[in-house]
């Protein structure tokens, strides 16, 4: 099995996770292809990746000033075109989206400056198989209707997990098969958590952490997608989430600790809390700077907030208190937005300043609900903040915990920040009447339909505003959906939600 290993920091990160690139069972890679005898396509080559085994990469010399591009398929007609690169003659051309375990037929193509056109014979490359415990996800042909769906066609970056193993991966939303993966040989208890995609689409960002909370070894990687290269950033106690920001930097998630925190009615006790850090990418441990702490930053005062802030529930040896799972960030207003799942508090948080603006759900909320007392929801997850028409809009996954029944949904909510009330304008609960849990995740699409991911259940629906439908994916049993990102076409890949 070929394996190879991230950039890690030595010193500073603990023993280094091994991000495992191929896949367990059939063809792990081909050998590549070269000619020297076809005119036009001097050390014509065409091998899958040494590192994604469902992408192929063909390199060749060619004209100058051609204009060079590949045509692919898997039958007779070859009806895949990538992007066109011209006055290049170091033609170095990467296919995306391919089908893992399939055999495609690759042609390389030059338009020369005269307009006469060079083919190459198309020959035929195997591609590698995703790792059995990686299964593909069944799309449902009676639900999906393609005309109606902003999904079908394109493709999801999706974090699972399942027994031993969790991935990052790409999707194909039409077949519901992987066309790209990772995931770590675990050394240290961890696992692929949070699989952002990178702004410019090149580089998937995904972070692991210690899964049992008690040692400081997390990281942000950032994962080429045509290939092997990895970015590596040290992220002081690092758990759940992260964004990447604006100016090449990454805020994350983490925790931080007070040894003989006061809470009322339990005295000075060891207690754990949440706090937001960012850094440059590719910064080491030290380089961190902190932009928002609960313990300090936030004017709500420690309280006990039921079992789950018993000793050890999560972390061990300490009460935990807020329990944050969700980190999102809103260029726009330049604001991190942190989901404190144990208070039920969603928290805009200036970034400049690090300065609270305001406090969304839970004891110490200053966002009032206009439809009275209800509350806004009941331990949730988040992803997605956005502004329509001026309008500040958040989708929540509300889990549901301290409801009767308990019923997981997806709720959205139109904040106005001048008079600090919030009105809920639409709400999805789980079709069969299910309550998740752990997990979760929603976004809401570029044309208004929402995705949303049923976590523990491993399925994946889209839904139009009025409910309806229209994409419906599930896997197998014992496969769990981590958080969902949609992205339209991979050759100009970018997160497509709003």
């Amino acid at each position: 099995m070929l394996k190879w290993l991230p950039l890690v920091c030595v010193l500073a990160c603990g023993e280094k996770p091994t991000v495992v690139e191929t896949s367990d069972t059939g063809p792990t890679s081909t050998t590549p292809t070269t000619s020297t005898t076809v005119p036009g396509f001097e050390g014509l080559s065409i091998s899958v990746d040494a590192c994604r085994e469902a992408t192929v990469r063909v390199t060749w010399t060619g004209a100058a000033g051609a204009t060079s591009y590949v045509r692919y398929g898997s039958g007779d007609v070859l009806e895949g075109v990538t992007p066109s690169v011209t006055d290049d003659t170091s033609v170095d051309i990467v296919i995306r989206g391919l089908i893992n375990g399939e055999t495609v037929r690759v042609q390389a193509v030059s338009e020369l400056t005269d307009g006469s056109l060079l083919e190459a014979p198309a020959q035929e490359v195997s591609l590698g198989f995703t790792p059995p415990n990686l299964q593909p996800l069944m799309i449902d042909a009676e639900v999906t209707d393609p005309a109606r769906s902003e999904v079908y066609g394109g493709h999801l970056l999706l974090s699972t997990l399942g027994a031993g193993a969790s991935y990052a991966a790409i999707m194909d939303a039409s077949s519901g098969q992987y066309t790209w993966w990772l995931t770590v040989d675990d050394p240290n208890n961890e696992a692929v958590g949070r699989a952002h995609l990178s702004a410019d689409g090149q580089t998937v960002f995904w972070n692991d952490y210690d899964r049992e909370r008690i040692d400081d070894i997390a990281n942000v990687y950032g994962s080429d997608i045509d290939g092997c290269d990895t970015t590596t950033t040290r992220t002081l106690w690092g758990h759940h989430d992260f964004v990447e920001l604006e100016d090449g930097k990454a805020g994350w998630l983490g925790f931080t600790y007070d040894e003989a925190l006061k809470v009322p009615g339990y005295g000075a006790i060891p207690v754990v809390a949440d706090n937001i850090y960012e850094a440059s990418l590719g910064a080491t441990k030290g380089e961190e700077v902190e932009v928002w702490n609960a313990l300090t930053d936030w004017d709500c005062p420690v309280y006990w907030t039921g079992d789950a802030m018993d000793l050890g529930v999560f972390v061990p040896n300490y009460h935990e208190w807020t329990h944050a799972n969700s980190l999102a960030y809103l260029e726009e207003d330049d604001a991190y937005f942190i989901l404190m799942r144990y208070t039920n508090a969603l928290v805009k948080v200036d970034r400049a300043t690090g300065a609270t603006v305001w406090t969304m759900g839970g004891p110490c909320g200053t966002v009032s609900n206009t439809a009275g007392d209800t509350p806004f929801w009941s331990y949730p997850h988040f992803s997605h903040a956005w502004r329509e028409d001026g309008a500040l809009h958040v989708l929540i996954f509300d889990n549901g915990d301290e409801y009767t029944p308990r019923i997981s949904r997806v709720v959205e909510y139109v904040i106005d920040e001048k008079t600090g009330a919030a009105t809920e304008v639409w709400d999805y609960p789980h079709p069969e009447g299910s309550f998740m849990r752990i997990l979760g995740d929603a976004r809401r699409l570029s044309g208004g339909n929402t995705l949303i991911a049923w976590a523990p259940t491993g399925m994946v629906e889209e839904v139009t505003p009025e409910k309806e439908r229209v994409w419906l994916a599930t896997s197998n049993l014992g496969q769990t959906m981590g958080r969902v990102t949609p992205i339209g076409d991979l050759y100009d890949a970018k997160d497509s939600s709003l």
